[in-house]
């Protein structure tokens, strides 16, 4: 078992719950969620006013899902910052997170060690 096996099941899932996403999206769009009606302007000649008409909304689990991507892709970079750390220089790993910053902050507001 490599050290970067869990790396890369964080980003399989992450595609995983994109692949999904985008079958969700598909499906969606084929409900025709909103309608585009276009008409010219009352009060200004040569001048078109456009209107979005919603007849259904996003599901409230798009956001789970995108929020479930976007963790499994920042939990996969804080393990490459800590391996990357690790072996650059061994017992520094403690505070090590993603992004990485050329000077060390004090992690969480804690005082400076």
């Amino acid at each position: 078992m490599s050290p970067l096996d869990g790396i890369r099941m964080k980003v399989a899932r992450a595609k995983y719950h994109l692949g999904t996403l985008g079958e969700e999206l598909l499906a969606f769009d084929e409900r025709k969620p909103c309608v585009l009606h276009i008409k010219k302007d009352a009060l200004i000649p040569g001048k078109l006013v456009a209107k979005v008409e919603f007849r259904h909304h996003p599901p409230l689990m798009w956001g789970c899902i995108i929020g479930d991507i976007g963790h499994n892709l920042r939990s996969a970079l804080e393990h490459i910052a800590f391996y990357l750390s690790r072996s650059h220089s061994p017992g520094s790993q403690q505070w090590t997170k993603f992004p990485i910053h050329a000077v060390r902050e004090e992690p969480y507001g804690l005082p400076p060690s």
